[in-house]
């Protein structure tokens, strides 16, 4: 019967010294087999082995020495008469996704989204198989929890079909552990280490109890303090089962360790100004987070020789920060290791394996095909003229670069065989001119010639890549997309650039390799599935997955959960920031909240979770604690940790230090220590005195002279004194300057009043946009400044808005006042789904998405789905307008790509004068309809795909559209019978809720003769309305005038209102304060 020692009490790093040196003893004798310290985690498990190893005085080494939980299970369940494999963690949604699909009829609710709720339906099963939870476990008294319990059934029966699941393996363990079965893989084991524990899985803890009896001495070390704060309750089972089995219980403390003075009264509302080793560190953002570890960190191993494999710094999610840390750290000279690896999804491979998929996906549109060549990983090489050539990106864009933005291989393809045919037909003609505008004719001939010759090894690189990714288009089984996708990744050359380049490339492809090959194991696998399925299924996988590191030497770079309870010397803590630690619980719509408290999901049981989390991380260190946090991420403000909080009101405050240490050696740097010594509020003699946080203007001044003469920094102090000098000016009291977009060179000037004189014809979006910001105007109007493209965003906003107008604009102008007629309803309807697919098919409108978008549209013939033109058209029939529709897409003025317009349109614009300045203002536009009456009354609409203008914002000149195309309608087509403009409106075509008239701006005088209104809001007496229709010409004016004179500042408005979505928030320097004062 073996005998366990229970050693229990707060955290702290030395509690298993003791221990650890008595096994230390037992490796240096040779007998390393006799004792097996078990672990939570692999991370643990290994750092463990490498102290002992290296503490070790023999060279001999034998045994396990130390093992993570699953290791120690796969072990046993080795020894086990039958044994079946372990579903791999990547392959588990299949299994959810089967039985999501087998139990559709059963679970209605979930089978809706089956590819939305897969992903967290797999977190979910995972963490209940885990625990041993069974279906009738689960509860719950709604239809939705019947339907889960439905579905996690399914899935532990397809577990049960040919795999393990942790449950079987601890039983089967369980059943057939004895003393023999033991022995044949630990024959010598004396001494059994159970350390870092918070819990252990149910189904375990039978096993646990054997081991415990046929080991002859165990030892368990567990962080648990009963009298302690109420996050050591999830610890309170595992210390009964110890305790109850226990010979030998022992307390252990400490208080030799940076946060042994307020460990203990962290989360008991306790309050105190504590003196502790800790450093709380704020920096700007994650970059000098890492950047400022990295300074601490070479400090300690320069200055007092502490070793860097003593050292450790934590996330809580270490994801987020792998990239960072692996920029970083290197440029400091520290090397390091990632516990877990990098994460697979980092890696350049992957990066090629999306962009393939991709460009399959995105049917080879010119953004995804560019992509994908321009990637360094990618070598396609195929032959043409008996020669291996390599089809470059460069060679892509220079041929798409004058051709309209195409999708599709047969797209392209044709458009490579027009200008073949366009070159060979210009260059078959003899003696005979291109244009009157050329004048060298055979050069123009030879240009003409070495395009044609450039073309014909792009048509053949661009037929070679369509064949080979054509087997990803099709629906497969997940086997076959391996092979097709290998085969792709073989034929780009990525392997052979891998091989070429990192080592940790090539470990990132084998790992991507392996990932394919667990996901192919499941026989769920053999269903068919589309590539954009597939494109999800691998990004889930490879979320999770990583790239192993290739040595473990330096700093260990971690998260937390993995490195409790495993001492170093120093401990520095990242990420400490509100919402990301304590990581904040997902959004359950899976399980009740009794479900949740009873299966320690809730939000309370969590948040116990991550405060026993950081109490058993602050106590790791022996020597010094470090915790960081970052008060920006991009133009994100970050708020501390709630955890900086607690400290703050337990701990003194610290004083204040120099966040750079020593010489400036960065440009960064360098700028700091300047800005400290000019903004010091006394002068001090030079030097400094060392490790002072005060730097005079003298100082300043002289590390300024010596740095300017220095290569590395002259022009960019240059750049800086002229930025300061620019930010100085920018500070007058008065007014603005022309540093903040007010123009007063006469070149400018000229060149302005050139740009945007009587010749120049506006619109009412420009007029809106300057009214709003007059420097976006600037930027965007005429610098033509190209803000940078959001991946995420796409133009299917704007295609679907054109979409819309050009289909309407079609049914109307073939109608007329019938097309809204009720007893004409179900035939326009039909005519207007006929129109609109046509239409789409016209623009190139195809593919999965527009198929979903079109049926959102027009909706289904069989009406299951009535779509939001058909509702938007019986709402007008219903409506009984007075007013009949006459005119679509009436247009005035003149601008590029008008499009489709009504046969009395004008190319005169509407022309405002300006009685101060003499000149005229003229505007040009396009109304999508206008509806009139046989006295001449019209309304005007305009329609609305996306977000409706407020009508408010027409009297502060926000909103000008609708009532300056009243004006312009009025002044250019009275002769067409439009006299007077009743009111506007808009007609939205958003979705089915968001359908019809709204915003509504009209003369209350013609209501009910020209349109019919349910209120009052948006109608106006006739004088007033009058008035605000004077006002609009006066913005017009005002704004005209302000942009002849130079006059670009920032917006006056409510930044929170103009400025969220701006593109161009980067080049903006808004100070509000100054400029509401200055306006």
């Amino acid at each position: 019967m073996g005998e366990l020692t229970l050693i229990y009490g707060p955290a702290h790093p030395d509690k298993m010294s003791p221990t650890y040196e008595r096994c230390l003893t037992h490796l240096d004798a040779g007998n390393g087999e006799s004792f097996l310290w078990l672990l939570p985690t692999h991370f643990q498990a290994q750092l463990m082995r490498r102290q002992l190893i290296r503490a070790s005085r023999t060279s001999l080494l034998t045994g396990h020495l130390a093992l993570d939980l699953n290791s120690f299970t796969d072990i046993l369940y080795s020894l086990c008469p039958s044994q079946r494999p372990a579903l791999p963690l990547s392959a588990q949604r299949l299994l959810v996704e089967d039985a999501l699909a087998a139990s559709a009829a059963n679970a209605p609710y979930y089978s809706r989204q089956p590819e939305r709720l897969s992903r967290g339906l797999t977190q979910l099963f995972r963490r209940l198989e885990e625990t041993g939870t069974q279906p009738s476990d689960l509860g719950g008294t709604t239809q939705r929890s019947a339907e889960l319990q439905v579905l996690y059934a399914a899935y532990l029966e397809r577990l049960a079909d040919g795999w393990s699941g942790s449950r079987e393996r601890f039983a089967a363990v369980d059943a057939y552990l004895d003393h023999s079965t033991l022995a044949q893989r630990f024959p010598d084991l004396r001494l059994l280490v159970l350390c870092g524990f918070v819990e252990m899985p149910a189904p375990f803890l039978p096993v646990l109890g054997k081991l415990i009896a046929l080991v002859p001495e165990s030892i368990a070390l567990l962080d648990y303090d009963p009298e302690g704060p109420s996050f050591f309750v999830r610890t309170r089972p595992l210390y009964e089962f110890l305790r109850a089995r226990a010979i030998r219980i022992e307390r252990s403390a400490a208080d030799q360790y940076p946060a042994a003075a307020f460990a203990g009264r962290l989360f008991t509302h306790s309050r105190a100004s504590l003196d502790a080793p800790v450093e709380r560190v704020p920096c700007p953002d994650r970059v000098g987070e890492v950047a400022a570890m990295a300074r601490r960190i070479r400090q300690l191993h320069q200055e007092q020789g502490v070793e860097l494999a003593q050292i450790r710094i934590g996330f809580r999610n270490l994801d987020t920060y792998a990239e960072l840390v692996a920029e970083v750290l290197p440029r400091h000279g520290l090397p390091f290791y990632l516990a877990r690896g990098r994460p697979l999804a980092t890696a350049p491979a992957m990066n090629t394996v999306f962009a393939l998929i991709d460009a399959v996906l995105e049917r080879y549109s010119r953004a995804a095909l560019f992509r994908l060549l321009s990637l360094p990983l990618v070598r396609l090489r195929y032959s043409f003229s008996d020669q291996t050539r390599t089809l470059a990106a460069e060679d892509f864009a220079a041929f798409t670069r004058n051709v309209p933005p195409s999708t599709g291989r047969d797209t392209w393809l044709a458009a490579i065989e027009g200008n073949f045919a366009y070159l060979e037909s210009e260059l078959s003609r003899e003696g005979e001119p291109f244009s009157e505008d050329i004048d060298d004719f055979p050069t123009r001939r030879e240009d003409l010639r070495a395009e044609l010759e450039a073309l014909q090894p792009l048509r053949a690189g661009l037929t070679a890549l369509f064949d080979l990714l054509q087997p990803l288009e099709s629906r497969q089984d997940l086997p076959s997309f391996r092979q097709h996708l290998l085969h792709a990744l073989g034929a780009l050359s990525v392997e052979d650039a891998l091989a070429e380049g990192m080592a940790e490339n090539g470990r990132a492809l084998a790992r991507f390799l392996d990932l394919l090959d667990e996901l192919c194991a499941p026989a769920a696998a053999l269903q068919p599935r589309t590539l954009s399925q597939f494109a999800d299924l691998l990004r889930d996988a490879i979320s999770q997955a990583h790239v192993p590191a290739a040595t473990r030497a330096g700093i260990q770079v971690t998260d937390l959960a993995a490195a409790g309870s495993a001492p170093c010397d120093y401990l520095f803590i990242g990420g400490l920031v509100q919402g990301e630690f304590p990581r904040l619980p997902p959004a359950d719509i899976f399980l009740e909240e009794t479900q949740r408290r009873a299966l320690n999901l809730d939000d309370d049981a969590t948040t116990e979770a991550e405060r026993l989390l950081f109490y058993r991380a602050i106590c790791t260190p022996r020597r010094g604690l470090g915790l960081f946090h970052p008060q920006q991420s991009g133009s994100e403000t970050l708020a501390p940790s709630p955890f900086i909080d607690e400290l703050d009101g337990l701990l003194a405050p610290q004083p204040a230090t120099d966040e750079s240490n020593g010489t400036p050696g960065t440009l960064a740097e360098l700028h700091l220590r300047l800005g400290q010594g000019l903004c010091a509020p006394h002068a001090t003699s030079l030097p400094p005195p060392s490790g002072s946080a005060s730097f005079g203007a003298n100082y300043a001044l002289a590390l300024y002279s010596q740095a300017t003469r220095l290569n590395g920094h002259a022009t960019a102090l240059r750049h800086l004194i002229r930025g300061l000098h620019i930010a100085e000016l920018r500070t007058i009291p008065e007014s603005l300057g022309s540093h903040e977009g007010v123009l007063d060179e006469a070149p400018l000037l000229d060149a302005l009043r050139t740009r945007l004189g009587t010749g120049h014809s506006f619109s009412a979006t420009q007029l809106e946009l300057y009214g709003r910001c007059p420097f976006r105007f600037f930027a965007q109007e005429l610098l033509n400044l190209q803000p940078l493209r959001d991946p995420e965003d796409d133009d299917s906003a704007l295609k679907r808005g054109n979409l819309v107008h050009r289909i309407l604009y079609r049914f109307y102008a073939a109608h007329g006042e019938a097309a809204e007629r009720a007893e004409n309803l179900a035939t326009n309807i039909a005519e207007l789904r006929r129109q609109g697919r046509q239409t789409a098919d016209e623009m190139g409108l195809t593919g999965f998405f527009w198929d979903r978008e079109l049926e959102h549209l027009l909706g289904s013939d069989d009406e299951e789905r009535e779509g939001v033109l058909p509702r938007f058209l019986r709402l007008q029939a219903a409506a009984a307008n007075p007013a009949i529709p006459t005119h679509f897409e009436l247009s005035f003025g003149s601008y590029p790509g008008m499009g489709e317009r009504d046969r009395q349109s004008t190319t005169t614009p509407y022309a405002i004068d300006d009685p101060e300045t003499g000149a005229e203002v003229r505007l040009s536009g396009k109304i999508d309809r206008i509806d009139r009456t046989a006295d001449g009354s019209f309304v005007i609409f305009d329609y609305k795909t996306g977000r409706m203008p407020s009508v408010a914002d027409i009297d502060t000149g926000l909103n000008l559209q609708l009532p300056l195309y009243l004006l312009a309608a009025e002044s250019l087509f009275a002769e067409i019978g439009l006299h007077e403009g009743a009111g506007a409106a808009y007609l939205m075509l958003r979705d089915l809720e968001d359908c019809g008239r709204s915003g509504l701006f009209a003369d209350a005088t013609h209501r009910n003769t020209a349109y019919v209104a349910s209120g009052r809001y948006g109608m106006y007496d006739h004088e007033a309305y009058r008035q605000r229709l004077d006002a609009v010409r006066g913005f017009v004016l005002s704004y005209t005038r302000a942009m002849r004179r130079g006059v670009f500042h920032v917006t006056t408005h409510d930044p929170a209102k103009i400025c969220p979505h701006c593109p161009y928030q980067q080049s903006c320097r808004l100070d509000p304060l100054r400029m509401r004062a200055l306006s």
